[in-house]
């Protein structure tokens, strides 16, 4: 199974990364999962906690655990998903920061991950976790870009 990133905005990436208002639904944009094999594949969909790597990086914790913060503000519209033999299908990402978030910058994932993978490639990629570094806007932000208010 292949997972391709496609922002809403900016540059093609390999993560979404974008602004927000708190209180307003914010499409971060698609994620186009790809079928490559000749079965049928069920898909798992989930928001995912972010949290510091010992190298200071960051991880993500597994699918299934409690959501916390800003992992609850990422909207999916579905968690399970089939693809047919070679399918391909585009799953909209949307984000919902509530009110009370204040300005800053936030960290959150999705992890996502095909069930019974017997037909696949003995070394491909079974899981993967997409990062979604979101910064919200404060009040004293026009739009402008270049001067975005942050913790």
């Amino acid at each position: 199974m292949i997972v391709a990133v496609h922002p809403a905005k900016g540059p093609l990436s390999s993560y979404f990364n974008f602004s927000a208002r708190a209180g307003r639904s914010t499409l971060a944009g698609t994620m186009e999962l790809r079928n490559r094999t000749r079965h049928r594949i069920v898909v798992l969909l989930d928001p995912v906690d972010a949290v510091t790597a010992s190298t200071l990086g960051s991880a993500y914790v597994v699918r299934g655990l409690p959501k916390h913060g800003q992992t609850r503000w990422t909207h999916l519209p579905v968690r399970r998903v089939a693809l047919a033999p070679h399918g391909v299908r585009r799953i909209r990402v949307t984000v919902r920061p509530p009110q009370s978030a204040k300005p800053g910058d936030y960290l959150s994932g999705v992890s996502v991950e095909a069930l019974d993978q017997r037909h696949e490639h003995p070394r491909a990629r079974h899981r993967r976790d997409d990062p979604f570094p979101a910064q919200v806007r404060g009040p004293a932000d026009r739009g402008d870009d270049d001067q975005k208010d942050r913790l």
